[in-house]
């Protein structure tokens, strides 16, 4: 089973993959999870601080690496998770690039029709009702040195240069201008997609919402294998 999970833009407080990946190691389950920071992630995304900009900015609607997705390996009788590749590393940074929207957000369905026709697919998205809010958490942590950092790395992107605007205001206008967005790509996923409401309101609940709509297709699955602490297959 591929479990594709997005979480709300710029939210580093986002447990839902690794709570979910822990659920089912715990339970026996072979789990393979790509963070979204990991560099072993097979959907090319480089966030090593000294290129992490460049990497947005190469993400664009015409050479997406769709290859990546239809040579995707996923291994048998293994949950993988993949975290932020489907919407935010396509999507988003095509629109941060300063790509129409009207392309920007066709690229998540041609991502999943990259994808081998035997492939079990599964999608939880994040969805904040209360945009405001957000940008006050946001706000509220930007001591975080990652979010210091996201601040840095997205102000080089030319969405925010033909704007002139600092960071921090940027990305909240980029949030509200990404919203709408999100909203359309959201209509054209699978009906079976699970959208958590608010996650940051409550992620407890967020996480055993994501455990119990994966549950019943992963419950009576056989020979599972162990994995390592950090979610990946063990030797």
């Amino acid at each position: 089973m591929l479990l594709l999970v997005e979480q709300l833009p710029f939210n580093i407080k986002a447990p839902v993959a690794e709570k979910v990946a822990d659920h089912f190691w715990a339970k026996g389950r072979a789990v393979r999870l790509y963070s979204e920071f990991c560099e072993d992630n097979p959907i090319r995304i480089n966030w090593k601080t000294a290129s992490a900009a460049a990497s947005i900015a190469s993400i664009h609607s015409k050479d997406y690496p769709y290859a990546d997705w239809s040579c995707l390996h996923l291994l048998p009788d293994t949950l993988t998770i993949i975290e932020a590749r489907l919407i935010q590393a396509s999507a988003l940074f095509a629109m941060l690039n300063g790509e129409p929207l009207s392309e920007c957000i066709q690229m998540p369905g041609k991502i999943l029709e990259s994808l081998s026709e035997q492939t079990e697919l599964k999608i939880i998205l994040s969805l904040n009702n209360d945009p405001q809010g957000y940008l006050d958490q946001l706000s509220a942590e930007k001591i975080n040195p990652r979010i210091n950092w996201l601040y840095r790395v997205f102000a080089q992107q030319k969405w925010f240069q033909e704007k002139n605007l600092s960071p921090e205001d940027g990305m909240k206008a980029l949030l509200q201008h990404w919203q709408p967005v999100y909203e359309k790509i959201i209509d054209q996923l699978p009906e079976s997609t699970l959208i958590l409401q608010n996650p940051e309101q409550d992620w407890t609940a967020a996480c055993r919402q994501a455990i119990d709509y994966l549950e019943a297709d992963c419950v009576n699955q056989n020979n599972y294998r162990p994995v390592s602490d950090a979610g990946r297959i063990g030797a």
